[in-house]
């Protein structure tokens, strides 16, 4: 029985904590547990509880709440399992999660280094949840969001618009195959390979981390594995209600963007990004309703007048992995 080192991070949902708890401890049989609770919230009230729920559970308190992916490197550098489990609070294994998928592991050659699997919205219904390459943020998605560039990429490159379309997430979710990253609510991954590549980037405060860590995983030959025959339930809705939660997720985008495609990559999304703003402003009666919306919510969310995109490469990247200066929400 080899162990697994879980790990949580904990930001004013000790309910939701002690949920995902329950859920990974009665769903597995075949592995034993070593439970790390990262606190970001610094709350003596949610210890208190958590601890009485979870006696065995080691407590670590992070300094004025760094952000996501710092939280996860302070349990990383304490744990021993020889795989760790990324497990968000509002995240629920459905079944025995876990033991299909490290089962499933041990049996592909090569070995993966990171295993994810399928996700569901709380009613059931698909939440994406493996990430091939061409959905990642970068100069081609942007493109492919530009109202006046999708023709002729429907005719001249019609697999960037299809990476983009539900259906196609849909289809590719239905079996196990190698991916390019997986989502981060439920993420497996060893913890040699998490160390090797210096754990996920602090310059996250929240999203894209584990887009980037599974980047950084695939740069140095190592295996991303998306296991269909597993599945959690993940009220993933929580970003989509929460508008300060939508600014974040795109500032996070520039700042993968910028570390992912370089200088020159991130100028060409950028101008990319500005030229999709201008010219669905400048068609805009002749737009359908669904490109509408993607826009209303860019300008909401994305703020093209907001000075951070241009501030990203004096404040960020300095270091592949730098510990000073998370990125955290502009209001």
């Amino acid at each position: 029985m080899s162990l697994v080192s879980v790990i949580l991070v904990h930001y004013c949902d000790p309910e939701g904590i002690a949920g995902a708890l329950l859920s990974v401890r009665q769903e597995t049989r075949d592995h034993e547990l070593e439970i790390f609770i990262v606190d970001n919230e610094g709350s003596a009230t949610a210890r208190r509880l958590l601890l009485t729920e979870a006696p065995d559970a080691h407590w670590i308190a992070a300094p004025h709440n760094p952000g996501f992916a710092a939280a996860v490197n302070l349990a990383l550098e304490a744990a021993r399992g020889e795989w760790i489990l990324l497990l968000n609070p509002d995240a629920r294994l459905q079944g025995p999660t876990l033991d299909t998928c490290l089962t499933r592991a041990a049996r592909l050659s090569p070995a993966p280094d990171v295993l994810g699997c399928r996700h569901h919205n709380r009613d059931g219904s698909f939440q994406r949840s493996a990430y091939p390459r061409a959905t990642w943020p970068g100069p081609m998605a942007a493109l492919a969001n530009q109202p006046l560039a999708r023709p002729l990429l429907r005719r001249f490159a019609p697999a960037a618009l299809a990476a983009k379309n539900t259906d196609t997430h849909r289809r590719e979710q239905e079996v196990s195959h190698d991916t390019d990253a997986v989502q981060g609510s439920f993420l497996l991954a060893r913890r040699e390979a998490a160390l090797a590549v210096g754990g996920f980037d602090p310059d996250f405060f929240l999203y894209c981390e584990e887009i980037d860590f599974c980047r950084r995983i695939r740069a140095r030959g190592g295996r991303i594995f998306f296991c269909a025959d597993a599945s959690v339930l993940h009220g993933g809705d929580a970003r989509r209600r929460d508008g300060a939660r939508r600014r974040q997720a795109s500032l996070s985008e520039d700042l993968f963007v910028w570390k992912a495609h370089g200088p020159l990559g991130y100028l060409a999304y950028l101008l990319l990004r500005y030229l999709n703003l201008a010219s669905a402003l400048l068609v805009w009666p002749f737009l359908n309703d669904a490109t509408r919306s993607r826009t209303k919510s860019q300008l909401e969310d994305w703020r093209p007048l907001d000075p951070h995109h241009l501030l990203v490469p004096l404040r960020y990247g300095r270091h592949r992995a730098s510990r000073d200066m998370p990125l955290k929400n502009v209001s």
